[in-house]
């Protein structure tokens, strides 16, 4: 009867390609998470990236009162628009 040892699972080549699916798929996991909490998006292209940042200061500015409707508005059509 023969044994499997530990050192046989590398050498059967459908074992060793599953190893290695299964450190990719852990690892991709891990990514996945480490996206999620920090917050990143698919957005992250450069004009969606400044617009994002633009607008909420914009909104912030707005909410504060440092800037009145018609400039809000202006400004928002120009951070649309770049």
């Amino acid at each position: 009867m023969h044994m499997m040892y530990y050192n046989d699972f590398f050498f059967s080549p459908f074992h060793f390609l599953f190893a290695v699916i299964g450190w990719i798929l852990v690892i991709m996991v891990i990514l996945w998470i480490v996206r999620r909490l920090t917050g990143h998006n698919h957005r992250l292209h450069r004009r969606g990236l400044f617009q994002d940042s633009g607008m909420e200061v914009l909104r912030e500015r707005y909410a504060k009162g440092e800037i009145n409707k018609e400039e809000y508005e202006e400004k928002r059509k120009v951070l649309m628009h770049e």
